[in-house]
């Protein structure tokens, strides 16, 4: 993500830009790069609220590695995972949308299909009867560059049927 990390940025300004107004309690902003997890930021709003996530995402930028094959290995496993389990906790049952801004590799996630069994252990646990609205939580992948464009694309249109979820 070095070189699109100008992109990521425009896009992630741009989304919050949108948000920002319609999230009651503030927009969440979380790094999946290695190390880079304590510039996490919860419930920005407004315009103070931009300012931290432009700070932040400037403080975020990865430095060109020295070894590119094994550089900034996202465990996006465990970065859904987290989200994941403070969502099911019965305090937090309010509808959320999860934007990840990626390029589709996730080097750190071993197995790679680890993410996969995730996703579909956590719908599966939304199928059981909770007292929420009809919308309880969704993700949206947001692809930048073109690297990971097979594994996105297997997400979005193959992976419910391989795991059997509506």
């Amino acid at each position: 993500m070095v070189d699109l990390w100008p992109i990521s940025v425009f896009v992630a300004e741009t989304l919050a830009l949108q948000l920002v107004g319609l999230d009651e309690d503030g927009i969440d902003v979380k790094f999946t790069i290695s190390g880079k997890n304590k510039l996490d930021r919860e419930k920005l709003k407004g315009e103070s609220g931009i300012k931290t996530l432009k700070t932040q995402l400037q403080a975020a930028r990865p430095k060109a590695p020295k070894d590119p094959i094994n550089a900034h290995p996202t465990d996006m496993y465990k970065t859904l995972n987290e989200i994941f389990k403070e969502y099911l906790k019965p305090e937090n049952p309010k509808p959320t949308t999860l934007i990840v801004l990626t390029n589709g590799l996730w080097p750190g996630t071993h197995p790679p299909n680890k993410l996969e069994e995730r996703i579909s252990q956590f719908v599966k646990e939304q199928l059981r009867p909770r007292q929420l609205d009809d919308r309880h939580f969704s993700i949206g992948f947001v692809r930048i560059g073109n690297e990971g464009k097979e594994r996105l694309d297997y997400l979005d249109d193959q992976f419910h049927k391989d795991y059997k979820l509506p």
